[in-house]
Order: C-alpha cells, then sequence, then structure tokens
C-alpha cells in the first residue's frame, strides 16, 4: 500500500513538472516535405511519437502472436495425427500378435495411413490379410509397402516367401527369394523349400553356403546324399560322380556306401567298389550287402568270401556264406555254413534260415525249435 502511494506521489510531481516545462516553453516543431507543411509543439511531438512508438511495439507482438499461434497449431495438429497414427498401429501389432487379424488389419491399414513411414505397417497388415487367406489384399499391401518405402523390398520379399512357406506353395517362396541377399533366415527358407520341392540337385548346389552358415547336420547331409544316389533318372557314371564328391565323413558311412552299390545297374561295378570299402573298413553290414548282390558276380563273391574266412573265421562272413552257397544251389556247403555262423554268434537270421534248411529235409520239430529261437533273439 505505502509502495502504491509513493508510485502516485511520484506520477503527480512528474506531470506537474512536465506541465510546467510545456507552460514554460511549448516549443515548436515544423516539418515540411515538398508541398506539405506539419507544424506542432515540441511536447505534442514527443507525445506523438512515443505514442506512435508504443502502437507500433505492440502491433509487432500481436502480428508476432498470431504467426506462433498458427505454427503451435500446426505443430499441435501434427502432434496428434501422429500419435493417433502410434496408438492405431500399436493396436493393431498387439492385435496381430494376439491373432485378431480382421481387427488388426482394419487397425494397422488405419494408423499407416496416418503415419509419416506407413510401410512397415502395411506389410504387417499383408500378415494379417494373409491369415484371413485375403490373398489379393495381401498382394496389394505387400506392392504398398514397397512403394512406402523402397528400403524395405528385401523385408517384404523375405515375408512373402515365409507366406508362401506357411501355405505349402514353395516355389513362390524360392521364387520370392531369388533377388534377396543371403543371410540364416533366407537360407533355411531355400533349404526347407527345395526338400519340400525334392530339387536335391539345386539343395545339393546350395550345400556350400549352408555349410558356411553351419545349417548342414551330419544327419541332413545324408539324407540328402541317398536321395541323390537313388534318384531315378541316374547313371551309373551319374551315382559315382556324386560319390565321389561327398565329403570324407559322409562317404564312409555304411548306411551310404551300402546305398551307392545298390542302386548300381552294373552288378560287376557294384561288386567292386563294395569289396574296396569291406577292404577299406570291415562292417558287418558291407558282408551282408556283398553277399545279397545278383547271381552275376556270385562265384566271385563266393571264392573272395572264402579267401576272408582264412582270415577272419567269423559269424557274419560264415553267414554270407551260407546265403551265397545257398543262391549257387549248394545246400549242403550253405547249411554248414550258417551251422557254423550259430556256433560262432547265433543271430535271428542265421537261426531262421537254419529252420528253412531243416523244413526242406522235413524234419519239422527241428525247425520250429529254431523258429521259436528266432523269434526270442527278435525279441
Amino acid at each position: 500500500m505505502k509502495r502504491l502511494v509513493v508510485i502516485s506521489l511520484c506520477c503527480v510531481l512528474f506531470a506537474g513538472w512536465l506541465g510546467t516545462l510545456v507552460a514554460r516553453d511549448p516549443g515548436y516543431v515544423l516539418i515540411a516535405y515538398q508541398d506539405y507543411r506539419f507544424q506542432t509543439s515540441l511536447w505534442i511531438m514527443v507525445a506523438l511519437v512515443l505514442v506512435t512508438g508504443v502502437v507500433l511495439y505492440y502491433l509487432l507482438r500481436l502480428i508476432r502472436l498470431v504467426l506462433v499461434s498458427q505454427s503451435s497449431l500446426r505443430d499441435w495438429r501434427v502432434g496428434r495425427k501422429a500419435k493417433r497414427a502410434h496408438d492405431l498401429t500399436n493396436k493393431g501389432m498387439a492385435l496381430l500378435t494376439s491373432g485378431e487379424y480382421a481387427r488388426a488389419e482394419k487397425y494397422l491399414l488405419s494408423g499407416a495411413d496416418q503415419h509419416s513411414q506407413p510401410g512397415t505397417y502395411y506389410l504387417a497388415a499383408a500378415k494379417a490379410a494373409e491369415a484371413q487367406q485375403h490373398s489379393e489384399q495381401r498382394e496389394t499391401l505387400l506392392r504398398k509397402a514397397v512403394e512406402a518405402d523402397s528400403e524395405l523390398s528385401e523385408a517384404v520379399s523375405i515375408s512373402a516367401a515365409e507366406m508362401a512357406g506357411e501355405r505349402g506353395d514353395w516355389q513362390r517362396c524360392l521364387d520370392s527369394l531369388q533377388n534377396v541377399k543371403a543371410n540364416t533366415l533366407v537360407l533355411r527358407l531355400q533349404k526347407r523349400a527345395l526338400c519340400e520341392l525334392e530339387d536335391w540337385q539345386a539343395l545339393a548346389d546350395l550345400l556350400p553356403v549352408l555349410r558356411r552358415a553351419e545349417l548342414v547336420p551330419i544327419a541332413f547331409e545324408k539324407t540328402l546324399a541317398l536321395h541323390r544316389l537313388t534318384a531315378k533318372n541316374l547313371d551309373d557314371d551319374g551315382r559315382v560322380r556324386i560319390y565321389k564328391k561327398l565329403g570324407d565323413n559322409i562317404r564312409a558311412e555304411p548306411e551310404i556306401v551300402i546305398c551307392f552299390v545298390q542302386s548300381m545297374t552294373d552288378e560287376r561295378t557294384a561288386e567292386v567298389n563294395l569289396r574296396r570299402a569291406i577292404k577299406k573298413d570291415w562292417q558287418p553290414q558291407y558282408i551282408q550287402a556283398y553277399a545279397a548282390l545278383g547271381s552275376m558276380t556270385l562265384t566271385t563273391r563266393i571264392k573272395q568270401a572264402e579267401s576272408w574266412l582264412k582270415k577272419r573265421d567269423d559269424a557274419d562272413v560264415n553267414f554270407a556264406l551260407a546265403t551265397m552257397y545257398e543262391k549257387a544251389g549248394e545246400h549242403a556247403k550253405a547249411r554248414t555254413a550258417c551251422q557254423k555262423s550259430i556256433d560262432q554268434t547265433p543271430s535271428q537270421r542265421s537261426v531262421a534260415m537254419m529252420a528253412n534248411f531243416l523244413a526242406n529235409e522235413g524234419d519239422y520239430a527241428a525247425s520250429n525249435d529254431y523258429l521259436k529261437q528266432a523269434m526270442m533273439l527278435a525279441s
């Protein structure tokens, strides 16, 4: 209150002092320009200048306020639109994750239309359309995703491949990945698609890249080799080439070796290759496969097995000889070899063979005993 009184008193004193100055000497101001004249007292001129200055000051502030208000309004509208787009797309992504595909597509499209970078959300909407089996809508949205952001072209291609794989369209899956840079995900998709299409040659061509990416377990490589070696449109020379190109660890697998020799159409070539494999790595499976070859090389194989018997008199060689003697019609030798195999290490196959020999000789009681023994060995 005291402060207000002091200020008021100062204003009255200043006004009195100024009034005295004006009354004592009003002054004179003349402004001339061509034919125009303006004359007034000095104090009126000072007042006009002050008033004009104040008016201009507030006028400029008003203009600035209007301009800033418009910019703020525009920023507010942009921010509000961005927030709405963000909320819609977040809601759409949540619905897509929870499996509500129709609602997810609706929210994602609404958000994408208001988003500054809608490509990702068009792609998500395409996945929602795919889940509803709306193929035309899916393709439209994939195209719009690339148009909205060209940098998404590879992501769109991979997503298209994944969706094609999920619906079993493996050729479309491969086509979508043609121009995509290889990475672990792309290679997994290509590997799965080629397996489903049974394109073993293309899969073999891709094998070096899959190895570098550590996507080829031994079991898979064995399966691929088996499929390639048993291809119907392949000749013996082609099988030999494939076999020689296999990795050392795969080529040494008994299952691969046996598949290779058994798929050969030339029995002599098969016998030579299997004999080499036996010499390199003695395996009971090889001996069985050697005995199971056809009649063309039967005499050679019997002589070879007899030579093995001198160095390695075991149940496997004796059973192999029994099998080959029986094929050659030498039943007495076959029965003797079979009995030796049983005496050394009885197996289901040798005991069953002896049961057949006995049945053919009419000794059914003994044959039944051997059959029971074979059943027990099988269990």
